[in-house]
């Protein structure tokens, strides 16, 4: 049985208090799960450009005779680097995305992307093209990825998803 005392309140509750710190506690909790949420978001984006990258990096390492290259490359290619009109044994062991901070250029933080190729002995101008592609191909998947397209130039230098934007350097490459 519940005991009254003095003005029936409830023995242990103090007026309106625990609805004061319930709403307190309700509150605080509500604002830490969007603080998370968003952080959460922010998170998702990145995964989603770096899968996007690394995407990007093999289709770079896989593209032959069946891409579509522009005329001047193809030429290029066809002319002084006709191996790299060939399938070739190359890999991507990975995709690496170095944070450099915020880019007051861009108004946005700012990721270089740097793919780890292994392949047979080639010339170093065969794996600076090489390299070139798999760079370009990278930087297309992410634009593709998040349709910015059309933010961005002619070889999606740099790339930019909603928050972010990326750049890319030469791969390093490992002995096959």
């Amino acid at each position: 049985m519940t005991s009254l005392r003095g003005g029936g309140h409830i023995h242990g509750c103090t007026g309106g208090q625990v609805p004061l710190e319930y709403l307190l506690l309700t509150g605080a909790g509500l604002l830490i799960a969007i603080l998370i949420s968003g952080q959460a978001g922010m998170q998702l984006e990145l995964l989603a450009a770096h899968s996007a990258a690394k995407t990007g990096a093999l289709e770079g390492v896989t593209t032959d005779t069946l891409a579509v290259y522009p005329g001047v490359t193809f030429e290029e290619y066809q002319n002084q680097k006709p191996s790299l009109l060939q399938p070739s044994d190359v890999r991507v062991l990975r995709v690496e995305m170095i944070d450099e901070g915020y880019s007051s250029t861009y108004g946005r933080r700012k990721f270089r992307l740097r793919a780890w190729l292994s392949g047979p002995p080639m010339e170093p101008s065969l794996r600076e093209s090489l390299s070139d592609r798999v760079n370009f191909c990278m930087r297309r998947s992410i634009s593709r990825t998040f349709r910015t397209e059309n933010l961005t130039g002619t070889y999606h230098n740099p790339a930019l998803s909603d928050h972010y934007v990326f750049t890319t350097s030469e791969a390093v490459w490992v002995p096959h």
